[in-house]
């Protein structure tokens, strides 16, 4: 019986490709960086302590540049850990009840924001259309910020209530968090409709601008063409 390798190779060729995209773009950088420190060295004819330090500055501003970011699984454990570090110290006394309060609201609210986006990250959703609207470039990458930010605020939302039902996040908190995501949706959708109605706005002006032009062309040719007849009939009057 034959084994089909073909799903696999295509996830093994993906990965290797993964890898040396990202290596490749790494040694890119690197080369990049260096040649632009040697031809300023050369341009300006930098030698010595100058050059050296231009290239240990290039060096250091690469690695900070390379240096690799939590993931968000890995900021999630984070927030965890602190979570149950603050409960530790206010079961020891050393915190109040209203700072350990705070301390997991502002854990809880990372949370929901950080499992969020990784929900977007797995079901990425696909946004409207924006290349194919009247809206210019500069307004389309607002709006399409501004709808990245109501699919993160109502995906928080999504997750507050389902952590609220299964007993993870307690009423007050819920509360707090469903009114705070609450009111920025109403202020994303107020920003969002103001964004159209200013391109709406603008189109009609525009339309009215054509349209009176044309009425005032058409107007100015009538009042020519019933000029001409009364001016025939005092011609012949004379």
């Amino acid at each position: 019986m034959a084994l089909d390798f073909s799903g696999i190779r295509e996830q093994a060729d993906s990965g290797a490709r993964k890898v040396f995209f990202s290596l490749s773009l790494k040694a890119w950088l690197l080369v990049a960086l260096f040649v632009f420190c040697f031809l300023l060295i050369v341009f300006f004819q930098l030698q010595g302590l100058i050059a050296s330090l231009l290239l240990i500055l290039a060096f250091i501003l690469l690695l900070i540049f390379l240096k690799p970011r939590p993931s968000l699984q890995q900021q999630m454990d984070l927030i965890v850990q602190q979570s149950k570090e603050a409960e530790k110290r206010f079961l020891k006394h050393l915190i109040d009840e209203h700072t350990f309060s705070q301390i997991r609201l502002e854990n809880e609210k990372k949370l929901i924001g950080i499992e969020a986006a990784l929900k977007r990250e797995q079901n990425p959703q696909s946004l409207l259309d924006l290349e194919s609207s009247e809206l210019d470039v500069r307004k389309r990458h607002k709006l399409k910020e501004l709808l990245l930010e109501k699919d993160q605020a109502v995906l928080e939302l999504e997750i507050a209530k389902q952590r609220y039902y299964k007993h993870r996040l307690d009423e007050k908190f819920f509360q707090e968090i469903s009114s705070e995501k609450q009111k920025r949706l109403v202020e994303l959708d107020t920003l969002i409709s103001e964004l159209y109605k200013l391109e709406a706005k603008e189109i009609m002006q525009d339309t009215e601008r054509r349209l009176k032009q044309a009425g005032v062309k058409q107007d100015s040719e009538g009042v020519d063409e019933t000029m001409q007849p009364s001016r025939r009939r005092r011609l012949k009057r004379h």
